[in-house]
């Protein structure tokens, strides 16, 4: 894929060929918070039993499980819902405790990819407290995501959205919703039809706002996108997800100098983040990619002798001030091979190269394994423009 500022169409001419995040990932992983408050609290405060005394370190304690899912500490999560499993039903008011605690149970397992477990952990829950929209959207959320199964995923959200009481979980709803929609790729009017439901609707959290946004982007709906990410850098100007949002809606509009500005930001926030909990030491990275690299044919593997591979964290400033996405995952620059023979008088020689991007790789994987099937993805992608294939035959053969 061409960049702003790079002549693509003329083949004797050095081109940037890259892997970017793909549209709609996911920002956030949905549920990995306690509940806003909770309805047991001010029974088991007030109750100095032995029962009582159980029940609130036991919601204590699932609060501590969900707080490690969100710092991405799943060991942390699943070692604090083992042990709780043990005196869950000794607690006063067990059934509703019980529900959080499969619910946490259930985000544990989507974290761990189990979308079997997951989905059952979730229906448990939802069994035992029936009006909670929010066991139905946890669910929703792995048939989308993990089963990649948006028409049940719609069913779950409507399910939610039949018994939401709470202004959260109708937005969550709705959102999840139009997501599924859109992933069937022929229902994009019923998508904004479900989105116009949000009208009115005050999304005080940046990150409801960026996925608002993503949605409207995906949609072509530019304004209502440019909308929603300065609404969320509003909130919180070091939101980076809405600066990136608005460097997308801003390169859409050919407005070069506001993109550099909104994607530098992004880049300067992106990079002062805490790493991942699944982040690979620089050796580690290379190994994996260099295992890639040893699926191809031994002839390929010639032809890429000369060509460098860089492993770094993210493109540099002067490569986003040139209008590359920060968020690329990787990057090939240079001449594809089938077009050498092809060069013109006048032409600059131009090294070839590679670019990983770690940190960005690292930030949209969501777990370890993830992590290494996209980097090998990533590298098997940009050796594939060195040899000539566009993004339309990487997507039909899986390396999109």
């Amino acid at each position: 894929m061409g960049k702003p500022g790079i002549v693509a169409s003329v083949a004797s001419r050095p081109r940037n060929s890259d892997r970017p995040p793909r549209p709609g990932n996911p920002r956030r992983r949905r549920g990995t918070k306690p509940l806003a408050s909770n309805p047991l609290d001010a029974s088991s405060s007030a109750d100095t039993s032995s029962s009582g005394r159980i029940s609130r370190a036991l919601d204590q304690s699932i609060d501590a499980g969900w707080h490690c899912l969100d710092a991405g500490d799943v060991d942390g999560a699943k070692e604090i819902y083992t042990d709780l499993a043990n005196t869950a039903e000794t607690a006063k008011g067990a059934t509703e405790r019980l529900a959080e605690l499969w619910a946490l149970g259930g985000a544990i397992a989507a974290a761990e990819g189990d979308a079997e477990a997951a989905v059952t952990a979730f229906g448990r829950a939802t069994a035992a407290d029936t009006d909670n929209a929010r066991y139905f959207i946890l669910s929703a959320d792995v048939e989308l995501a993990i089963r990649d199964d948006p028409e049940t995923a719609i069913g779950l959200c409507d399910m939610a959205l039949d018994v939401a009481s709470d202004e959260d979980d109708l937005i969550d709803a709705v959102l999840l919703k139009s997501e599924a929609l859109v992933s069937l790729g022929d229902r994009d009017d019923e998508a904004r039809e479900v989105l116009a439901e949000l009208e009115g609707c005050a999304i005080g959290d940046p990150l409801l706002l960026c996925v608002a946004g993503d949605l409207h982007w995906t949609l072509g709906d530019l304004d209502a996108a440019r909308r929603a990410y300065r609404n969320a850098v509003e909130l919180d100007p070091d939101w980076a997800d809405g600066h990136h949002g608005l460097g997308m809606v801003h390169q859409a509009r050919g407005e070069q100098e506001k993109v550099a500005a909104a994607w530098l930001r992004t880049r300067e926030l992106d990079m002062t983040a805490s790493p991942e909990p699944w982040h690979l030491s620089l050796d580690e990275f290379e190994e994996v990619a260099a295992h890639a690299l040893a699926e191809l044919p031994d002839d390929a593997r010639k032809h890429l002798s000369n060509v460098p591979i860089f492993c770094t964290d993210a493109p540099s400033v002067e490569q986003v001030q040139s209008g590359l996405d920060p968020r690329l995952f990787g990057l090939f620059s240079g001449v594809p091979l089938p077009h050498k023979s092809h060069i013109v008088d006048g032409y600059q020689p131009h090294i070839d190269s590679i670019y990983l991007f770690q940190r960005n790789l690292e930030r949209a994987a969501g777990s370890r394994e993830r992590l290494l099937e996209e980097i090998r993805i990533t590298v098997l992608h940009e050796t594939a423009h060195f040899f000539g294939l566009e993004d339309a035959d990487l997507e039909s053969i899986g390396l999109g």
